[in-house]
């Protein structure tokens, strides 16, 4: 991909691949072969979804949000032809950035060091001399995790390149639901109503994010060191997880002495029988300073957005 656009691309163009897999030979099943491409700028992104069938037609969409929140999404159809790839617009293709235009000029698939690009063929301003000139812009191929799918809408999540974060895509599949992209994440976690809710931080010791599905924006973030899963409420008003700080109790495994020692003050009541499980769960594992903490169970009202810390815990091995 030319670098050096006034739209200022980061890195490249990279397809997603949402089937198993794909050699890109013809299928004797004939089920098409789907995919899914991402552009990401620091204005723009760009979703082509791309479907081929074993007979040579091809037929997609292209969604570009703004901010990471989507605009339209335009349908496309074409044909495949000696490895290029004629596409019609049912309509105007959406804006990938302020000085890069589509052209009518044909897609192609090539393999590089052992994977699938897509390139395809943009009119776009050059950032050194402002001329505007023919550039071909690089789609690398990634791979993605489907989180989570359902009548109404697909989330994925995915790594690329240079670029130090997890990001999730939701993606609609009905009318009146919102596509949208959020950078910076660690892990899916649910969906709770009409809230998305993800992880953020390193390791299993992560805060959560709850976003709004209907207008795609955060509502309030949870900075709590969350562990393990979330369990909605039933009637959904909010949600429980267990939480970790170093003022948890604490125990310590010594092998020179063979015993479980506390670090800090553990309440008599919590060596009970879900303790005696983890030590149990842990035993083939031992390594001298091992540690299990009790985590506090704590409620999230979405409605009231009250953090509550309740009377219960639960042990678990910290790292």
């Amino acid at each position: 991909m030319k670098t050096k656009l006034l739209l200022f691309l980061i890195a490249a163009l990279m397809p997603i691949t949402l089937t198993a897999c794909h050699s890109g030979k013809k299928s004797d099943t004939g089920t098409p072969v789907e995919k899914a491409f991402y552009l990401g700028g620091l204005k723009y992104e760009t979703w082509v979804k791309l479907s081929i069938g074993t007979d040579g037609k091809v037929s997609g969409t292209v969604a570009s949000n703004e901010y990471f929140v989507d605009g339209e999404t335009v349908s496309f159809t074409g044909v495949i032809t000696d490895g290029l790839i004629e596409v019609t617009f049912n309509g105007e293709p959406p804006v990938v950035g302020d000085n890069s235009e589509w052209t009518d000029k044909p897609w192609r698939i090539e393999e590089r060091e052992g994977k699938e690009v897509l390139i395809i063929p943009f009119h776009a301003k050059s950032y050194e001399t402002f001329e505007w000139r023919d550039m071909e812009y690089e789609f690398e191929a990634i791979d993605a995790t489907l989180c989570y799918e359902d009548e109404s809408r697909r989330i994925i999540g995915f790594w690329k390149e240079d670029y130090d974060g997890f990001i999730i895509r939701l993606e609609a599949k009905q009318e009146g639901v919102k596509s949208f992209t959020v950078h910076d994440a660690t892990a899916f976690e649910c969906l709770i109503g009409d809230l998305l809710v993800l992880s953020n931080g390193t390791s299993n010791v992560r805060m959560l994010g709850v976003y709004d599905l209907n207008t795609c924006y955060k509502l309030f973030e949870i900075e709590e060191n969350f562990m393990g899963e979330i369990t909605p409420d039933d009637d959904q008003t909010g949600f429980t997880f267990y939480r970790y700080t170093e003022e948890m109790p604490l125990v310590r495994w010594y092998a020179t002495a063979g015993e479980w020692r506390e670090v800090n003050i553990v309440p008599a009541e919590l060596f009970n029988a879900d303790f005696e499980k983890k030590v149990e769960e842990v035993s083939a594992h031992l390594f001298n300073g091992m540690q299990l903490a009790a985590l506090q169970k704590t409620r999230v009202s979405i409605e009231s957005r009250e953090v509550t810390y309740l009377d219960e815990y639960k042990w678990s091995y910290i790292e």
